[in-house]
């Protein structure tokens, strides 16, 4: 996200924490807005979606960073411990994809900006990590190797 910022990219940060979010975004050096969501809440997100459009335009990088742990064994984890980290992990890096999509096009099984024309060298390499070929969801984190 540095990076990406001294490079000149307006930044929009999303998170339950308005204070954390306020304290990042005063470090970083270009425009940055700071909206809260929770990404297993879909609807908060798809809000944030249009926020960060409606103040930014559409989003041309997107990066699902939310992420919790537990730690010991998993025998002796709570299942509504357990539950959480896997709806944050997983479940809200799918939430947040869903509520960006509408701000890509899709070329060749790629993502990319809206507007580019195919081929374009701006292409995000998104290769159907989240879609999954053809544009279909990819199940492999939830579903048992054959």
């Amino acid at each position: 996200m540095r990076r990406l910022a001294a490079e000149g990219m307006r930044i929009a940060l999303l998170g339950r924490e308005k204070e954390t979010l306020s304290q990042v975004a005063a470090s970083l050096a270009t425009m940055t807005v700071c909206i809260e969501a929770d990404v297993t809440d879909q609807t908060a997100l798809d809000r944030a979606a249009r926020q960060v459009e409606e103040r930014l335009g559409a989003a041309g990088v997107v990066v699902a960073d939310a992420g919790s742990a537990v730690g010991g064994p998993f025998s002796r984890t709570d299942a509504e411990l357990w539950r959480r980290v896997v709806d944050v992990n997983l479940v809200g890096a799918a939430n947040t994809a869903r509520a960006f999509l509408p701000q890509f096009a899709f070329v060749v099984g790629r993502i990319t900006r809206r507007g580019l024309r195919e081929g374009s060298t701006d292409e995000l390499g998104a290769d159907v990590e989240v879609l999954g070929a053809g544009g279909r969801a990819d199940w492999t984190s939830v579903r048992p190797e054959t």
